[in-house]
């Protein structure tokens, strides 16, 4: 996917709560999130949470899962996979 021009946007996180579990080398992570998205044809707005599943390698945490959970996914969103 492209966008031509392309959208301009802002992110903001709040809420982040990490929980262990069973494997010392795994974290749960949940957040909330807004991103505002503002293009030509006009503004537009998503909110939702996010779940992540991180896991120690060697040198650094990586996101082994990603869900994402929008408040209004029952609606027409035009696409959102570009600036999700």
């Amino acid at each position: 996917w492209s966008q031509a021009p392309k959208s301009r946007t802002v992110r903001m996180i709040s809420n982040v709560e990490v929980f262990e579990t069973d494997v010392s080398t795994a974290h749960m992570v949940r957040s909330n999130f807004l991103i505002s998205e503002f293009r030509v044809d006009g503004t537009r707005y998503l909110s939702g949470w996010c779940g992540h599943r991180f896991v120690r390698t060697a040198h650094r945490w990586e996101i082994q899962v990603r869900q994402v959970n929008l408040i209004d996914c029952d609606q027409n969103l035009r696409n959102p996979s570009i600036v999700l």
